[in-house]
């Protein structure tokens, strides 16, 4: 008899037990929540308002915050983590979804050695997460060398690093001096890719309209083929590859056609200089790391039927004068009002500088210069920490 009341007395204890448990689960989740995110963003205050829990299936946090002063605020209006019993013994959770998330990262006053301490990348929680779905998220970005403003939807395997879906838009981007508007992105950028479009890129004056092409992923990789464009009143196409490990490698392969040489020099402001008037035709190579430009090759010829070049530049006729070991005057008549009929342009990099190598050939002789232009492009060793 005694044993029988202990049993009862266990069943009862048990009961009540698992009722309290019941009773304050929500609260005890979202504290051990808090507590993860608070390992993972190092100094953060982070508030969680409300836990709703469907046993075996769901764990759904609503308005998430996560914020430290001046640096970055957080806030995601519902993240879902989607498990089963199954996963929870394998140590995963199925899935984890955000949904409708506002992110505002300033880092322009970090240095980069205080960004890495940001984000503890050690502290993943005790569960892998298979599948992650980002839905409507905006986001802000200030770095000292990027600024970024943006919509991101995407669903995306992180054990086999791969986007299923991605639809994104780019309103602003500013990186090192080259500013991008009204970029969109949409599809898998596995298989057959996903097609991306960008309504302008700038650089200095140089100005790249409707831009599009396909985009895809294979871990390291980002590859853009299909590429076209509109610049110098001509057009572009090619291919890109983008190394997201390591250094960043990248690599630019374009084909040309139709260059306005009179856009050029007007978009590199060069007018004061040279005015030349004809068509370009070719290609272009660029390779590079995330530090800027490492190499540069290209090779241009002109269309029929030419077209007309003028040299103002004093300092420049001069130095041209001194390598032909000619007067000064015969140079400044040479290149007065020069005709020309077919020409080549080599493109290499010199130093920090491109290094335009120029031979024309015309009805009064033929011409060859090279043409240095500073400051064109974003050279590596020009980035500031």
């Amino acid at each position: 008899m005694k044993i029988y009341k202990l049993f009862i007395l266990g069943i009862s204890i048990l009961v009540l037990v698992i009722a309290v448990l019941s009773l304050y689960a929500s609260q005890i989740v979202t504290t051990v929540a808090e507590l993860n995110l608070k390992k993972t963003f190092p100094s953060s205050i982070v508030s969680i308002g409300k836990c709703r829990i469907h046993p075996g299936r769901a764990l759904i946090f609503s308005d998430v915050e996560i914020k430290r002063e001046a640096l970055y605020v957080l806030h995601i209006k519902e993240v879902n983590i989607t498990f089963d019993i199954l996963s929870l013994f394998k140590g995963s959770v199925r899935e984890i979804q955000l949904d409708r998330a506002q992110m505002a990262i300033d880092l322009r006053r970090s240095h980069p050695e205080e960004v890495k301490k940001l984000l503890n990348a050690g502290s993943s929680g005790l569960f892998r997460i298979q599948e992650i779905a980002l839905s409507e998220i905006k986001i802000n970005l200030r770095t000292r060398d990027i600024e970024l403003d943006g919509v991101i939807s995407l669903k995306a395997s992180l054990p086999e690093k791969r986007v299923h879906h991605i639809d994104a838009a780019i309103n602003n981007l500013k990186v090192r001096g080259v500013s991008l508007e009204g970029g969109l992105i949409e599809g898998s950028l596995s298989g057959e890719g996903a097609e991306f479009s960008v309504k302008k890129i700038a650089y200095n004056k140089a100005i790249m309209t409707g831009i599009s092409g396909t985009v895809r992923f294979n871990d390291p990789i980002l590859s853009l083929d299909s590429l076209s464009a509109s610049i110098f009143n001509g057009d572009i196409g090619g291919t890109a590859e983008v190394s997201l490990a390591g250094t960043n490698n990248f690599a630019v392969d374009l084909n040309c056609r139709n260059l306005d040489l009179i856009s050029f020099v007007e978009d590199f402001n060069l007018t004061k200089k040279v005015e030349m008037t004809g068509k370009l035709k070719g290609e272009l190579f660029l390779n590079g790391t995330r530090s800027g430009i490492t190499d540069v090759r290209g090779e241009f010829s002109t269309d029929v039927p030419g077209g007309v070049l003028i040299i103002k530049d004093t300092r420049f006729l001069e130095n041209i004068a001194k390598g032909a070991e000619q007067p000064l005057d015969i140079i400044v008549e040479n290149f007065k009002n020069y005709r020309y009929d077919i020409g080549t342009i080599n493109v290499g990099l010199n130093k920090n500088d491109l290094d335009l190598n120029i031979h024309l050939d015309g009805q009064s002789g033929k011409r060859a210069f090279n043409v240095i232009l500073h400051d064109i492009l974003p050279i590596k060793g020009e980035q500031h920490e």
